[in-house]
């Protein structure tokens, strides 16, 4: 056995490691790069016996039976065995009538057609059907305009949209889905109501979804993306170290920031409207670079480990997203079990960590900045009412009246001990008001919050001091709580109220 101990690996660059009777844990420079890590684990550790499936004999690669047979079990796992996501599902899909004003009708299995089918047709009863993320392409020839709704109805052949709406529907067809959302193929790309209307319905319809398909790994959207997978090149490897050449079990090589350089940082990821449509979804179904990954509420787990990622490999920073929305989304309901409460301390601390994570992502037009948020607004508006069924919290640009003394305490720099230079700068154009982190380009933080959150005498000081929004001016829209604020002459105001006091204005 390797004895614990600290030693230098000088191959040209600086690198360092740590062994322990089981894993060795290295590190190293690359000239140019940025630090890269590594950790071998020893075959026979209960981690790598748990987790690491039979390498198979044939490497494979794109979209085959076999990966098919696995994303189907992962669904059926968090349909019939995983408790937290189908409370979960239950309270997101309380209207279980919900159908998308518009979907995309693939066909048979063996059809080569699609057609739109539209809500208002009664002989259309409600259906399941997934949802897509991916990255626009400029070229908008096959989005749907009032001109081609019509059109569109009627069948069109798979053959002449782009490559990556043709392997989405080879998925979807392959899970047993035939009916899909397609943003640019549901709402009317220039119609201004229609896509204002569409957009306040993110919550629904992704949160009443089968699942998301997200084109994670890939930026364009123009090109067939499932030939571009390899299964052998994301397999834990097994390596015979040289200062054992006697032990019988090999070693695996694994990647610690497997999921956060796979997922986390992936270029899809990083984009504002697709934080809201990973997080709504029930379960999000990733096709990266190497292979095939699956995120729900209960399970993160990919093709190299089918059964989940091992605690090894795993960093709850990197993978606790839809965790994160299981614990938020569970609220003050009391209809849901146990497992799935939160007490109204944590619901806040959970949306402060989603406006962190939020405003690390970019927009394309930053003005949706506010309403590319909205699904998820929507749902947190629900969990914080009183009466989470007929009285919702009041939200108004990003922030929530009732907590908002400890709201307003983001700010724009990484904090006391950060290195980070502050990234956060106002636009030309207004945007919102100046105490909202919606005015401003840039990630917010919130420093400390858990340990101001749990303060007695700072929740005392929110209980005792009314805090609210005295005036503020919004859009003449459908919902503008959740869109824009409007630029007025007069400045916005925040007024507080304290018992017994008169009434003080900032």
């Amino acid at each position: 056995m390797v004895s614990s101990t600290s030693c230098h690996i000088h191959e040209g660059n600086r690198s360092n490691c740590s062994a322990s009777p089981y894993d060795l844990k290295f590190s190293w420079f690359a000239p140019g790069t940025a630090r890269r890590y590594r950790r071998l684990v020893l075959q026979g550790h209960d981690v790598v016996k748990q987790y690491i499936p039979r390498v198979p004999a044939v490497a494979h690669r794109g979209w085959t039976s076999d990966t098919v047979d696995v994303v189907k079990s992962w669904m059926q796992r968090c349909t019939m065995e995983h408790q937290k996501c189908r409370a979960l599902n239950a309270w997101k899909t309380s209207n279980s009538e919900f159908q998308p004003k518009r979907l995309v009708d693939v066909g048979s299995v063996s059809g080569t057609t699609w057609q739109l089918i539209l809500r208002e047709d009664s002989a259309i009863p409600p259906t399941s059907y997934a949802t897509i993320s991916h990255r626009w392409s400029r070229d908008q020839q096959f989005n749907l305009t009032s001109g081609s709704l019509e059109a569109y109805t009627k069948k069109q052949p798979i053959s002449q949209l782009p490559g990556v709406f043709q392997d989405t529907i080879e998925i979807a067809k392959s899970l047993g889905i035939r009916y899909l959302w397609i943003d640019c193929l549901c709402i009317i790309q220039d119609s201004r109501s229609d896509w204002e209307t569409e957009s306040l319905e993110m919550c629904k319809i992704y949160a009443n979804s089968t699942c998301n398909i997200s084109l994670t790994g890939f930026e364009g959207s123009s090109s067939n993306f499932l030939n571009q997978t390899s299964q052998y090149a994301c397999l834990p490897y097994r390596v015979q170290p040289q200062w054992a050449p006697d032990l019988s079990e090999g070693w695996y090589v694994l990647d610690p920031f497997f999921w956060w350089a796979q997922v986390t940082k992936a270029p899809l990821t990083k984009r504002g409207w697709v934080f809201q449509e990973r997080f709504l979804a029930p379960c999000v179904i990733h096709f990266g670079p190497d292979q095939v990954l699956w995120e729900c509420a209960s399970l993160v787990a990919c093709e190299a480990f089918p059964q989940g990622l091992p605690p090894i490999v795993q960093t709850p920073r990197h993978t606790s997203f839809k965790r994160m929305d299981y614990l938020f989304q569970g609220g003050l309901r009391e209809d849901l079990p146990p497992q799935v409460k939160m007490d109204e301390k944590d619901l806040l601390h959970q949306w402060c960590l989603i406006v962190e994570s939020y405003t690390q992502t970019s927009l394309t037009k930053p003005s949706d900045k506010l309403i590319a948020l909205a699904g998820v607004a929507q749902l947190m508006s629900l969990s914080q009412g009183p009466d989470p069924s007929t009285s919702p919290a009041k939200y108004t640009a990003g922030l929530f009246e009732q907590h908002l003394l400890l709201m307003l305490e983001w700010h724009v720099d990484g904090g006391v001990f950060s290195r980070r230079e502050p990234d956060g700068v106002r636009p030309p154009q207004y945007r919102g008001p100046s105490w909202s982190w919606i005015s401003i380009d840039g990630r917010a933080f919130y420093d400390y919050l858990p340990q101001r959150i749990n303060n007695h005498q700072m929740w005392s000081k929110q209980a005792s001091w009314g805090l609210y929004l005295k005036r503020v001016s919004l859009l003449e829209t459908s919902s503008p709580e959740y869109e824009a604020i409007r630029e007025d002459r007069c400045p916005q105001w925040l007024k507080a109220a304290q018992a017994n006091d008169n009434d003080a204005t900032a």
